[in-house]
């Protein structure tokens, strides 16, 4: 089987797009990963200054520039799976 010339192009031009998609998502995901303050109480569905206070315990990991705090979203869920009660 013999490939044409425009078919080769048309694979190109697939092919780009679905890497620009990708690239796209994968910018995406990791702008997701990343919380402030505000969105980490949502996502653990507590208040505001229960996080500081685990914040200034150290019992949840964070970065800090400034004034500025961000959790990655595999911090939030560290913090519950380590606080998890299993049933008996």
């Amino acid at each position: 089987m013999t490939i044409q010339l425009p078919e080769v192009s048309e694979l190109g031009a697939k092919f780009d797009l679905l890497s620009k998609a990708l690239r796209d998502q994968t910018q995406k995901d990791v702008f997701c990963e990343i919380l402030n303050t505000e969105e980490a109480c949502r996502y653990l569905k507590i208040n505001r200054r229960y996080l500081c206070t685990l914040k200034e315990n150290r019992e949840i990991a964070y970065s800090q520039h400034g004034k500025i705090v961000r959790y990655r979203r595999v911090d939030p869920d560290r913090w519950m799976e380590e606080h998890r009660i299993s049933p008996r």
